[in-house]
């Protein structure tokens, strides 16, 4: 990634980090009667639990999303849709996150595939 003067390696995420990341992209109300799509550093967060570096180890912690989410947006776009990909996350996931469509949940992917550079 030339913003980066390198490569960069994101991994697959497990399960149980798809569920976290796809249950941060939820505001439950106060009231409790519904929910809403949050989308402060929806990227960054998907980013960050993808980058690894060449063993596998996460490069960045939950806590650190939003100084991730502090570079160019060009940059974060870029690694999100790869990541996006990796994960199998669909445009109909992302819409059904956001409340805008009625699809069911897709089946994803089950890759055995541990990571792709970007």
């Amino acid at each position: 990634m030339k913003e980066w003067g390198g490569s960069v390696r994101l991994q697959e995420l497990s399960a149980s980090d798809r569920d976290q990341w796809e249950a941060e992209q939820i505001i439950v109300l106060a009231d409790g009667a519904g929910a809403k799509f949050n989308p402060k550093h929806a990227r960054a967060r998907l980013v960050v639990r993808s980058l690894v570096d060449e063993t596998g180890r996460r490069l960045f912690k939950d806590d650190e999303v939003a100084a991730l989410g502090s570079l160019a947006a060009s940059t974060m776009q870029k690694l999100f849709n790869k990541a996006r990909k990796l994960n199998a996350i669909s445009a109909d996931d992302m819409k059904e996150l956001e409340g805008n469509s009625d699809a069911a949940p897709s089946a994803g992917g089950s890759s055995t595939s541990a990571s792709a550079s970007a």
